[in-house]
């Protein structure tokens, strides 16, 4: 148990900023996804309507 406990405690800042810069890339790509539909909202509209 002392082990697991020294290994927690000598890459715990790691782990932190592994897990801080995981979330960072997930808001960026959903903010690039999010904006590229609304920037081309009109475009995948037109393409895609069934009736033009």
């Amino acid at each position: 148990m002392a082990f697991l406990k020294d290994i927690w405690l000598k890459t715990r800042y790691i782990a932190l900023y592994g897990l801080l810069m995981a979330i960072l890339v997930f808001a960026l790509k959903w903010s690039q996804w999010r904006f590229l539909i609304l920037d081309n909202a009109m475009d995948i509209y037109i393409e895609k309507c069934p009736r033009c």
